[in-house]
Formats: structure tokens, C-alpha cells, sequence
């Protein structure tokens, strides 16, 4: 049974653990949100904030709580080879008993500017909730001089503001990369079985399990519209499948978990202080104050388009 959860995809509920991965929102925009377990990367941030010269001085339970949740639109063709199984049966009249293998790709699927996604939920400085605006990399640096002077300021406050907002978004970079790499990586170590796995398998696999649960959920809502959808779109694969390979027998294929507009896909990404978690900004003999930086972590929601 689909998990409902009746609020909207800018609740501050969504910046603790859900009970599970797969849910529909109240949220006449967003067909589901399915959290991607293993797509949970951390980066250093490598520039050190520097004052100015002044006279005055983010299983199958969801991720684990972030910071602040945020959202950024991606294109769903992009991200259509993302998740695939291989069945010789899809009316799935034996499911879940039927010989089923699930797994990922070898693509390369992320190319997202993190930076640049709108926080939605647990703005740094609550005054800028009722903003439409407040990109990622701007509710970091508030949070960095939150966190260093007490105060919520954007500008004038770091030296060197404009090198930190380019560190973050120099970023998108690293995350896209450690996004890909984990996906290609997982498809190399599988390649003899085209990067898929029976479930479960030995390795405990979290691309197997994750697609596999991606399938249930949407198989779970086979009646409803966006599960009609996705029952359609599995017939028109085997049509063409049939159609290149002449086929009279079995039809023991690779289909695709194609995602449609208003699905959303969500993956978790954390910011390091240079100093490491809980340490105080700058060097020794010189730091910023002895208030300690955080790791600042964010659920993105990478919404379909």
C-alpha cells in the first residue's frame, strides 16, 4: 500500500525521515516522490570565510533528516534509462514470483545545478521562507554566517563572499560526479548481468533493491492514472521489442522505469566545512570566533519536466 502523506512537496515535514521511500503528496504538482537511497554524496567545502576589515566585527525508510529541502526541475527523458528490469512477463500475473531481475544502467544521468535549486523548507534565515528565490548556495552562506556571527546577512559580511558562492557552485561539479561515478561503478562490478540482480541477492544490493522498490510502488498503483501510464508505456516497449527482434516466443527483455512530468526523484547531498564538522572557521592562531561550522545537508527534489 502507497504511503499517503497530507501535506504539500514544501512541508517541513519533508526534512525528517520518512517512513518510507515512495510517497504521494497532497500536491496537485507531484505524481510521487521516490527518495533514491543510494544517491546520498558529501563534499568539502573549500574555501575558508574570511570577515571583512570592518570596525566592528539535508532501507526503505527515507533518508535521515536534512537541513532544508530544496527543488530544481530536470528533464524526465534525461533520467528514463536511469532504472530498468528484465521480465519475460509483463502482465505480472505471477508478481512478485516471477523471474525478475532489477538494477540501473551505465549512465551518466546527473548534470544537476544543485546550487542553483530553490530551497523550499528550512531556509537558513526564516525570514526569507516567503521568497521565491532563495537558491541553495545563497541559504548556505546565510547559514555560514549564521552560524559564525549570529546574524543572517548575505552580503558584507565575508571578505571573500563571492569566492565562497563560487566554491559552492563549483560544487555541482563534484556531486554530479560522485552521482555518476556511483552508478557506473555499480553497473562495472554487475556488467556480466547488465548491471541487474535478482532481489534479493547476496550483495544486498542498493540499486536492486531501490529499483526493485521503485517497481512495486508503481505497480502498487496500477489503477490509478500515473500507474496506468506506466503499464502503457511497459506495452509500447514490448511492441518495439517485438518489432526489432521478430520474436514469437517469450518476450525475456529489458524494460525502463521511464519517469513522466510531476514525478519527482530525490537525492541527498551534504556540504563539509573545510575545518570538518563542528570546527570553527579558519586556521589556527587565526579562527573566526569559537563557533563551530556544520555540515549542511539538503534533500533536492529533482522534479520532472
Amino acid at each position: 500500500m502507497t504511503t499517503y502523506l497530507n501535506y504539500t512537496i514544501e512541508s517541513d515535514a519533508l526534512l525528517y525521515q520518512t517512513q518510507t521511500n515512495f510517497y504521494k503528496l497532497n500536491d496537485p504538482n507531484v505524481n510521487f516522490v521516490f527518495e533514491f537511497l543510494p544517491m546520498n554524496v558529501s563534499s568539502n567545502i573549500e574555501i575558508t570565510p574570511e570577515f571583512q576589515s570592518y570596525d566592528y566585527t539535508v532501507s526503505q525508510v527515507g533518508f535521515i533528516d536534512v537541513s532544508a529541502t530544496s527543488i530544481i526541475d530536470v528533464s524526465a527523458v534525461n533520467f528514463s534509462r536511469l532504472f530498468k528490469f528484465n521480465s519475460n512477463d509483463i502482465t505480472f500475473e505471477d508478481y512478485p514470483n516471477q523471474d525478475i531481475i532489477y538494477g540501473v544502467g551505465d549512465v551518466s544521468v546527473f548534470n544537476v545545478s544543485f546550487s542553483q535549486s530553490t530551497i523550499i523548507a528550512g531556509w537558513a534565515n526564516p525570514a526569507t521562507q516567503f521568497l521565491s528565490n532563495t537558491s541553495l548556495a545563497a541559504d548556505y552562506i546565510r547559514n555560514t554566517a549564521k552560524e559564525i556571527t549570529g546574524g543572517y546577512a548575505l552580503a558584507d559580511v565575508f571578505a571573500n563572499q563571492e569566492q565562497i558562492i563560487q566554491g559552492i557552485q563549483t560544487l555541482d561539479l563534484s556531486f554530479n560526479e560522485s552521482l555518476n561515478n556511483n552508478i557506473l561503478n555499480n553497473y562495472s562490478t554487475y556488467s556480466g548481468s547488465d548491471g541487474m540482480l535478482s532481489y534479493p541477492d547476496n550483495s544486498n544490493n542498493m540499486y536492486t533493491t531501490a529499483c526493485k522498490q521503485l517497481l512495486d510502488a508503481l505497480l502498487t498503483n496500477a489503477s490509478t492514472t500515473r500507474g496506468i501510464q506506466f503499464l502503457n508505456d511497459l506495452q509500447e516497449q514490448s511492441d518495439i521489442n517485438l518489432q526489432n527482434t521478430a520474436s514469437t516466443g517469450d518476450n525475456n527483455t529489458t524494460y525502463y522505469i521511464n519517469f513522466q512530468p510531476n514525478d519527482v526523484l530525490a537525492v541527498r547531498i551534504s556540504y563539509i566545512p573545510k575545518n570538518g564538522d563542528g570546527q570553527p572557521a579558519g586556521v589556527a592562531g587565526n579562527y573566526l570566533g569559537n563557533n563551530p561550522l556544520h555540515t549542511r545537508s539538503y534533500k533536492v527534489f529533482l522534479k520532472m519536466t
